[in-house]
């Protein structure tokens, strides 16, 4: 979702992964880098994961 510079604005948001690892819990940018890690729980496998994404 992109956020204005201000922080206050958001324009219209475009969902990425739906359905691919189950439940989104958590998302942190990794420091000095165009990362981010985000922590999935997924109840049909029974397996959390940390996944990275990297930001272009």
């Amino acid at each position: 979702m992109p956020i204005d510079a201000t922080g206050q604005d958001a324009e219209h948001a475009t969902s990425y992964y739906n359905g691919t690892y189950g439940r989104l819990r958590a998302i942190a940018r990794v420091p000095g880098t165009d990362q981010l890690w985000m922590g999935t729980s997924d109840q049909g496998t029974g397996k959390d994961r940390i996944l990275k994404v990297i930001i272009k």
